[in-house]
């Protein structure tokens, strides 16, 4: 790495970090939840009860697809748009785009106590301006066993990533502490419970007793330079490649901890040609964004520091199922990184 580069390292511990104890739960101090770019699903916004669900289908009453394209384009919404169904009939595999959970958002507080693991995060040597740590495993839902794959490379087809472009990449694995951490755990198996819900597939497997495999996770922190800093203009891009998918079944995004920095703006398309998206949010610490990969496109706009004359963070957890029909992402070589 260059020595320009290296020094988009903030200081080791950035900000005050919340924790939790002797089951207490530190309440959500981020944003409220802006969703002004989406007339028809336009409604007050209440703070979630911890661990609890809010799910949003576009087409407001369990169809989506079709109905959801002519309410963008000018056409009518159905009443019930005004309020989210409690459940969303689960997403048909051979015909996606049509039916099934859109994206969801839930509040998970207890990840919130694995925020000093992002100031162990090393250098990402692909997106100098990140830090990510990553590792491939199974679960049990039925047992509560998680295995991890010790291999931490994989590729991305470049379809999805022209970033990239398809290359292997080499990443330090999640450290062990990591895993047995009960705010991990409880993130694990609200993703896990959630896509369950809406992938009949997967929870055949998880009603047999069996794994769920080809999960993949990241800790990713993302950083923005003072002002004042040459690296200002380079720094502080979360999604460089752009409005996109990654070529996964499901998707979760888990807001950890925002420090010092405006934007970050998680936004959402039909389509990766759309003008505009047709709902935009500020991710909180602590809530969870889960997105069908299949149907939706996403983007997050670049961090800056609020004050600018000091680093800036944004720290995240995501965790996705590979595509179980035509698999985006692979595993590298069991050998070590050359």
């Amino acid at each position: 790495m260059s020595s320009a580069s290296a020094r988009l390292a903030p200081p080791a511990a950035p900000g005050k970090r919340p924790t939790t104890s002797g089951g207490a739960h530190a309440a959500c101090t981020g944003p409220p939840l802006r969703r002004p770019l989406a007339p028809h699903a336009r409604r007050p916004h209440s703070p979630l009860p911890r661990n609890t669900v809010a799910r949003y289908n576009v087409g407001g009453d369990g169809t989506a697809g079709r109905q959801s394209w002519q309410a963008k384009r000018g056409g009518t919404v159905p009443n019930s748009a005004a309020s989210a169904p409690p459940e969303l009939a689960a997403p048909a595999r051979a015909d996606a785009a049509d039916t099934g959970l859109y994206f969801s958002m839930y509040n998970c507080q207890d990840v919130r106590a694995v925020a000093d693991a992002f100031d162990r995060l090393p250098v990402d040597p692909y997106r100098p301006s990140q830090y990510r740590r990553f590792n491939r495993m199974t679960y049990n839902p039925s047992k509560g066993h998680l295995k991890v794959d010790p291999n931490s490379s994989f590729a991305q087809a470049s379809h999805y990533n022209a970033f990239n472009r398809g290359d292997m990449r080499y990443y330090e694995p999640i450290e062990d502490a990591t895993w047995q951490h009960p705010g991990f755990k409880k993130l694990l198996e609200s993703f896990v419970d959630q896509v369950l819900k809406n992938d009949p597939q997967r929870r055949a497997v998880a009603e047999a007793g069996k794994d769920l495999d080809d999960i993949y996770v990241f800790f990713i922190r993302t950083v923005c330079a003072p002002n004042s800093d040459p690296q200002y203009q380079k720094a502080g891009f979360p999604t460089p490649e752009g409005i996109h998918q990654d070529g996964m079944d499901f998707v979760s995004i888990t807001c950890v901890s925002r420090d010092n920095i405006r934007g970050g703006i998680s936004s959402l398309y039909y389509d990766k040609e759309d003008p505009e998206p047709f709902t935009a949010l500020e991710l909180p610490p602590g809530f969870t964004l889960l997105l069908n990969d299949r149907i939706i496109y996403h983007h997050v706009s670049k961090i800056e520091p609020l004050n600018p004359e000091e680093w800036g963070t944004r720290d995240i957890i995501v965790l996705t199922f590979n595509n179980l029909d035509n698999p985006s992402c692979v595993p590298g070589p069991t050998e070590p990184h050359p």
